[in-house]
């Protein structure tokens, strides 16, 4: 054995283990005698693999580790170790997945969890599309813009048809007001201007024939404007002879659009006008100017930082000095400040240079036309516009192109992008300014056109007009009390209230009849009840209404339906014994309400009346553009549609004013999906997209006595084509009037106008009744609607094809490059005499040739022939000797100066050229020899016979 063995009192026997007794690396166990030794250190024990734990060598034995905890808290990862590698931690995206598509992605990240992404962006760039998220089909959604929800996309769009994308009364599919001021159907024509509006009261029954003639007092065009009032005329020679009517110093005067005096000054531009009240230009609201407040508080022409008073204040400090310091102002837009403080940095070349300037930034959204002015500022401006950067040419610059000093420029269809505008000034002049950015053109307050075509006319678009002198003061001129004084566009009784706008308009003409107790002697139904003054059963007692006037029978369908006592027995309409056999009065129809309506399937189409029917319904007219009326009886229709789908209701061929809308079930209470009154005609038609379910169709008359022959036709997909909203209803590719399913309608029946504006030119009218429209035209081709570029416009062909072949709105001769040709060449003199002619490069007396290709600068038929230019061409010491015309002496002097003999003579009985002196070239001897059988006239220095 390996131990020392040995007795100890006390303890007895005792058995050490001595190592030294075993051989190495053994070593000495008491019960086992010399035992191989496991290990020497943990490193003896380690088995590579971290996942049991770390083993340790004890006493010469390895013993075993505590297994990883691999757990790193995070609910979204996996966790596991991996033999040989130890604890791995997997982030699993999908623990994360929260359901939605919209709000984008989640994603598992190590030591953080579940952190959220980017939410979907479904922004396409396009200001044309509208672009949204959309979580049931977890995709983007595209649509075309419609800012205003009304169906229609807007001008600045490719295929849109919207004039104003901001109001939804305001589309293609819209009736025409005829006296709001506005193009309601974006036809391009306002109110009285537009056919839609002719024969009707508020246009005075006018009935347009064509354009303007100038001289048959008539308002042909219906514009209200008359002959030489009408801006059609303005070119018309007997609208350029001004024939005095009188003094113009008078309100009426001052504000009619006419040079009465024919001092060339009209209305408030002439200065015999400064005092009456329609002139007067400022109101004070005070004796100091408030510093932003817009207004031109003490009426020095000046408002805000545009006055010299507001220049050293905060408000007005300069801090936009440059273009990296731009101030943002927006498209339309306006702003105020002051040049006073400002550095010059930039050198306009219309305007000299040394004047202070400061900068604005326009971000431009889309292809449009902007106007640019300084109006209201107090010094002479200058404008000067980049395109994307400052560092590059400038694409316009202008001195005094506004009224006065103030500086005015217009970027026709300016692309889309970032415009820089400097507002800088004439050499060294600075100050207060008021920077205009307009598009289109700005809007002119007096003349009843919507000039800048936002859709609101003269005083009635206050954004332009509001410090317009026409539109602040006011002069009564009568009540406002008749259809005609509600129609006009002004406030006729300066309450403040234009048109419908008026109380007292309520009722007349376009005019929305407003409840309020009957007056009986005022020819109005005051209560909206259609009866009028002492027809109202309310007027009865009223001592205006002593007896009833018998006005006839009441009898027949016409007066038993006018809300009038015709034969005075105290019984109107269906209440008269006698109406109450006719059909207008008989019993109401059985789908006359919700309780029965009759069930009509897709497609259909149905016939009906209305006689009997009681008023139980009324359309809802808000948030419906071309929705009115519903004063008439009504039926009820029930339609069950299978799937979803697009149906077209229509009531064409109807024989009265319909009023047609629908509802989602229930009948008497569900929402309204789509109402109208007249598509075509007085008939109605509706469009909606419908998914399955019940519906309800409602046949309704416009007014109280709208009632007759109905037909309620009922189609799925497309509608019909309307043969006068510009559109392609039906979908064929053929609108309006060049659909043959028009060729019937009245509103193609063509009259004759002009086709060659580019307005005319992209109406989809064939304006002209000549079978083309529009850029099929040939009177379109010159229009930049219609214009295609072919080339340059600068030789013999394309300067006189009557094309305008570059597309740059100038036609031939009219185009800079066709200068040089002959036929385009109007002569400033009738020969090419003296230095400055025959160096200048221009063909003077256009005979085709120019300078020293003219004889009559070279009379010398060879190339080294001498030039009137000043040089002694052919080396004889003399300058331009017999190569100057002349017509005189006169035109010789200073011919030839330098050289020793001058040519100030004028040879006009031989040559007609200037030539020295015959008597200081040799006398008779010289002219003998240079011209045989001549002599020298001393007395003209001429050589003569």
């Amino acid at each position: 054995m390996c131990t020392v063995d040995q007795c100890v009192e006390g303890r007895g026997c005792v058995f050490a283990p001595d190592n030294n007794r075993c051989i190495s690396p053994a070593f000495c166990d008491p019960l086992r005698d010399c035992t191989p030794v496991e290990c020497a250190s943990d490193a003896n024990c380690d088995n590579g693999d971290p996942c049991d734990g770390a083993e340790r060598c004890s006493a010469g034995r390895c013993t075993r580790g505590t297994p990883l905890a691999c757990s790193d808290g995070v609910s979204c990862t996996t966790d596991r170790c991996i033999p040989g590698r130890g604890c791995v931690n997997l982030p699993d995206d999908n623990a994360c997945n929260d359901g939605s598509f919209c709000n984008g992605v989640e994603r598992c990240l190590a030591g953080r969890g579940c952190v959220p992404q980017m939410a979907i962006r479904c922004d396409d760039g396009d200001p044309c599309t509208t672009d949204s998220c959309d979580e049931a089909r977890r995709a983007c959604i595209t649509r075309p813009t419609d800012n205003d929800s009304d169906g229609f996309a807007p001008l600045t769009c490719a295929g849109g048809r919207d004039c104003n994308d901001n109001d939804r009364t305001v589309n293609p599919g819209a009736p025409e007001a005829c006296n709001d001021g506005r193009d309601n159907n974006c036809d391009g024509r306002s109110d009285c201007a537009d056919v839609m509006c002719a024969a009707t009261p508020a246009c005075g029954m006018c009935i347009p024939s064509g354009p303007e003639r100038c001289g048959d007092a008539l308002d042909n065009d219906c514009d209200r404007l008359v002959d030489c009032a009408d801006r059609d005329c303005a070119t018309a020679p007997l609208c350029n002879m001004c024939v005095p009517t009188g003094p113009e110093n008078n309100p009426m005067a001052c504000a009619d659009g006419v040079d009465n005096d024919c001092d060339g000054r009209l209305d408030c531009a002439d200065d015999l006008c400064a005092r009456t009240p329609g002139c007067a230009m400022c109101v004070p609201t005070g004796r100091v100017e408030v510093c932003g407040d817009g207004r031109d508080n003490d009426c020095n022409g000046a408002t805000d930082c545009a006055d010299p008073a507001c220049a050293p204040t905060d408000a007005c400090r300069v801090t936009n000095e440059t273009c990296a310091t731009a101030r943002i102002i927006s498209v339309p837009g306006r702003a105020s400040g002051t040049t006073m403080n400002a550095a010059d940095d930039f050198t306009p070349a219309c305007a000299g240079m040394g004047a202070p300037d400061v900068v604005y930034v326009v971000r431009n959204p889309t292809r449009q036309t902007i106007t640019i002015d300084t109006e209201g500022s107090s010094y002479d401006t200058a404008l000067i516009v980049f395109r994307g950067d400052c560092a590059t040419a400038p694409i316009a610059c202008d001195d005094d192109g506004g009224s006065g000093t103030n500086s005015r420029l217009v970027l026709p269809d300016a692309e889309p992008g970032t415009y820089f505008i400097v507002v800088d000034g004439w050499n060294t002049s600075r100050g207060a300014f008021q920077l205009n950015v307009s598009v289109g053109t700005r809007e002119v307050c007096d003349n009843r056109v919507d000039d800048d075509g936002d859709g609101l006319t003269d005083c009635a678009d206050r954004a332009d007009c509001a410090a317009s002198p026409f539109c602040m003061m006011c002069m009564p001129t009568g009540r406002e009390v008749t259809a005609a004084a509600c129609s006009n566009g002004l406030d006729d009784d300066c309450d403040g209230q234009a048109d419908c706008a008026d109380a007292e308009c309520a009722g007349l003409g376009m005019c929305a009849c407003v409840p309020s107790p009957e007056v009986c002697n005022d020819g109005r139904d005051n209560n909206c009840n259609g009866l009028t003054d002492c027809s109202d059963p309310s007027c009865r007692m009223s001592p205006l209404c002593p007896s009833c006037v018998p006005t006839g029978t009441e009898a027949d369908a016409m007066s038993c339906a006018d809300g009038r006592d015709n034969d005075c027995d105290g019984q109107i309409d269906c209440a008269d014994m006698f109406c109450a056999p006719l059909p207008v009065c008989s019993m109401a129809p059985p789908n006359d309400t919700c309780a029965a309506p009759i069930v009509v399937t897709v497609p259909s189409s149905t016939r009906g009346d209305l006689n009997g029917a009681r008023n139980d319904f009324t359309p809802l007219t808000m948030g419906f553009p071309g929705c009115a009326g519903g004063a008439g009886g009504d039926v009820v229709y029930a339609l069950r549609v299978l799937r979803d789908t697009t149906l077209t209701i229509d009531t064409l061929g109807s024989n009265f004013d319909t009023v047609l809308y629908v509802r989602r079930s229930p009948c008497e209470s569900g929402p309204q999906l789509a109402c109208n009154d007249d598509t075509s005609g007085t008939t109605s038609r509706v469009t909606f997209a419908a998914t399955a379910g019940v519906y309800y169709v409602f046949v309704d008359g416009f007014g109280a006595e709208a009632r007759g022959n109905f037909v309620l036709n009922i189609a799925e997909g497309t509608p019909r084509e309307v043969c006068n909203n510009r559109r392609d209803d039906d979908g064929d590719g053929q609108t309006d009037c060049a659909d043959s399913d028009c060729a019937a309608d009245p509103t193609c029946r063509c009259v004759p106008a002009p086709e060659s504006s580019d307005l005319t030119c992209r109406d989809g009218r064939d304006n002209d009744c000549d079978g083309q429209a529009d850029c099929a035209d040939i009177d379109c081709r010159n229009t930049r609607a219609c214009c295609r570029p072919t080339g340059a416009e600068g030789d013999a062909r394309s300067c006189a094809d009557g094309i305008d072949n570059d597309c740059d709105g100038l036609l031939d001769c009219a185009d800079p490059g066709c200068a040089a040709q002959r036929m385009c060449c109007r002569p400033t003199a009738a020969r090419e005499m003296g230095v400055g002619a025959c160096t200048d490069g221009v063909d003077n007396d256009c005979d085709g040739v120019s300078d020293c290709s003219d004889s009559d600068c070279r009379p010398s038929a060879t190339s080294g022939g001498e030039c009137c230019n000043g040089v002694d061409d052919n080396s004889n010491r003399l300058i331009d000797e017999f190569a100057c015309a002349c017509e005189g002496s006169a035109q010789c002097s200073g011919v030839g100066a330098g050289g020793p003999f001058p040519s100030n003579t004028c040879w006009s009985t031989t040559f007609r050229v200037c030539a020295p002196r015959c008597d200081l070239l040799g006398g008779n001897l010289f002219c003998s020899n240079f011209f045989a059988g001549t002599r020298c006239n001393t007395m003209t220095g001429e050589c003569v016979r």
